[in-house]
C-alpha cells in the first residue's frame, strides 16, 4: 500500500497562519526520503525551506519567516517519499495563507 497522509498542519485551506510555522505531514506509516521533490510556492515563486523526515512525519522549516498576508502552495509529488517497502506517496498538495 501507498503511505496515506493522516493529518498536515496547517490544514488545508487554513487561513491566518503564523508566517513563522512549520509545517508537518503526518502519515499513516513510517516514511523514508523518495526523490524528496517537495515544492513550497507563493505567487510562483519558490520558498527555500529544509525537509526532515522523522518516523512518520515530514517537516518542513522555510529558511527565513513567510510573508504576511500570502497564500502558499505546497507540492508533495509522486515518490518524494516512501514508505519503508519503497511504496510511493501519490501527487498530492495543500494551500494555506498566513495572517
Amino acid at each position: 500500500m501507498t503511505p496515506l497522509i493522516s493529518s498536515i498542519s496547517p490544514a488545508k485551506g487554513a487561513v491566518n497562519v503564523s508566517p513563522s510555522t512549520t509545517i508537518k505531514i503526518t502519515f499513516n506509516e513510517s516514511i523514508k526520503a523518495g526523490d524528496m521533490n517537495i515544492q513550497l510556492t507563493s505567487n510562483g515563486t519558490s520558498i527555500p525551506f529544509t525537509a526532515t523526515i522523522s518516523g512518520n512525519i515530514l517537516t518542513i522549516k522555510t529558511k527565513s519567516v513567510m510573508a504576511k498576508g500570502t497564500k502558499y502552495t505546497l507540492t508533495l509529488h509522486t515518490d518524494c517519499v516512501t514508505d519503508l517497502a519503497g511504496n510511493p506517496l501519490a501527487l498530492t498538495g495543500s494551500t494555506f495563507t498566513t495572517v
